[in-house]
């Protein structure tokens, strides 16, 4: 028979609200008009994974994965269930899934610097 305390009760009710806190956050997420979706490397025990992270202006989901692409993706469910507009960094993953897409504005910057860099004997447009 396991025998636990009020206070290990207590500590199982406040793990139960957490939990039933994240689904609802992420059920919200889902229902947006739009999501931003990023990705980044992070060391989990010692090995690479990845931190996919879905976010409004009100909420932000960070789901470590292992995986980078589709794989992760499915296991989220970070666009099976999104019917909106995902903005991203064109990640091929991304536009597996057919939804309406647009890119994210930082990302063609960080691009157009690097081509400016690669390609120095071009002249490229100067921001003001």
């Amino acid at each position: 028979m396991l025998r636990t305390t009020r206070d290990q009760i207590a500590l199982i009710r406040s793990d139960l609200d957490v939990v039933t806190a994240a689904t609802r956050s992420a059920d919200l997420l889902w229902k947006g008009r739009a999501l931003l979706l990023s990705l980044c490397g992070v060391r989990v025990d010692g090995k690479n994974w990845w931190l996919h992270v879905a976010c409004t202006p009100r909420l932000t989901a960070y789901l470590p994965h292992r995986r980078r692409g589709g794989e992760a993706m499915d296991d989220f469910g970070t666009l099976t269930r999104f019917r909106g507009v995902a903005v991203h960094d064109g990640l091929m993953s991304y536009q597996d899934f057919g939804r309406k897409h647009a890119r994210c504005n930082a990302n063609h910057v960080r691009e157009l610097v690097a081509a400016g860099e690669a390609f120095p004997e071009h002249v490229w447009p100067e921001s003001p």
